[in-house]
């Protein structure tokens, strides 16, 4: 499956050959229509240019971010995120590292609003607040306690249904470890009867 990242290179890279004009002419065309909403822009290029669905979306969705691709690259993903809350990288550096070790073959994929930990699928997700990384994982119908809470981030899935809060080190125990391999287990090492 690709990542937003690839699949947006990829509309970038043949947006020329597929719509006969590289970005820069697309952003002056669509400059000089005065669209304001992704969905204004998106159906007019559909209309009058005959695009794709997800290629208008993703051009339009360039326009509004200055003529800047929407996803870049990771490191440009993960500096949006973090950027703001630069004390807390060594705490996610940290969070991210003990997730992957916990879950032996998961891998990190940076999303434009979170962060998401994966292996076929995504089992956690994380984001970074100004003293706190969310922890977000797929516990299912697991009841919620003073310590595994609700889930309330920002971008992933709606399974990923609770969340822990990390302030310190201290923080990721041996229960979040566990809560991990709970919610890994749940999404990516299910038996078919």
């Amino acid at each position: 499956m690709k990542t937003a990242n690839e699949m947006e290179k990829e509309f970038l890279d043949g947006l020329e050959d597929n719509y006969g004009q590289n970005l820069k002419s697309w952003m002056e065309v669509i400059r000089k229509n005065n669209f304001e909403k992704l969905g204004q822009i998106q159906t007019w290029l559909k209309k009058d240019y005959n695009f794709r669905h997800t290629d208008a979306y993703m051009l339009a969705a360039i326009y509004l971010n200055n003529g800047k691709p929407v996803y870049g690259n990771e490191n440009d993903l993960l500096d949006n995120q973090i950027g703001k809350y630069e004390i807390m990288r060594p705490l996610f550096d940290f969070v991210s590292e003990k997730i992957l070790k916990t879950v032996p073959g998961s891998e990190r994929e940076i999303k434009k609003t979170y962060v998401s930990f994966k292996k076929k699928r995504e089992f956690a997700a994380v984001n970074v607040k100004k003293d706190e990384i969310r922890l977000g994982m797929d516990l299912g119908d697991r009841p919620f306690d003073d310590k595994v809470k609700k889930a309330n981030l920002t971008g992933p899935m709606a399974s990923i249904s609770h969340m822990v809060v990390i302030s310190d080190n201290n923080r990721f125990d041996k229960n979040v470890e566990e809560l991990l391999k709970t919610a890994n287990g749940r999404v990516n090492e299910y038996k078919i009867a």
